[in-house]
């Protein structure tokens, strides 16, 4: 327990790190899709969880912002851990419409959470997935593991 602890903390701060020094150096985003350009962003869903409930590590990554090379990385590296059983359960029940409007940054997005129960306690662990509607489709601009 404490070598999984050690280990998500030592991926989360370096995920941290990473991502700061990443957002100083990047200078072109993706620009957000006005409302008069339709897009069907849920196929772009649908096509996501299919990969989840697949396991489909490759083409779960391609969902990953380019922008953020540093949010692949750390999804690339701790797939098996974030995209457990209980994972796989709870997104094979959600739709695209089922997502939650919010901001991230001060931009809108849609997030999507799992949080973790034991013996019928919700428990304080989570995972929060933030995805930004763009001209090429739905991507993956953040995600957030608490313990």
């Amino acid at each position: 327990m404490y070598k999984t602890k050690s280990f998500l903390v030592f991926i989360f701060s370096m995920f941290v790190m990473c991502s700061c020094i990443e957002k100083e150096t990047q200078k072109d985003e993706i620009k957000t899709m006005d409302s008069s350009t339709e897009h069907d962003y849920s196929q772009d869903w649908d096509n996501f969880k299919e990969a989840i409930l697949t396991r489909d590590k490759k083409t779960v990554i391609t969902f990953v912002s380019n922008e953020n090379k540093t949010l692949k990385y750390v999804i690339e590296l701790t797939y098996d851990y974030i995209f457990d059983d209980v994972f796989v359960d709870v997104i094979s029940n959600y739709n695209y419409q089922s997502l939650k409007e919010d901001t991230l940054n001060g931009k809108p997005c849609k997030s999507f959470m799992v949080v973790y129960y034991k013996n019928e306690k919700k428990v304080e662990k989570g995972n929060y997935f933030y995805f930004e509607k763009t001209p090429i489709g739905l991507r993956m601009i953040e995600y957030i593991s608490q313990e």
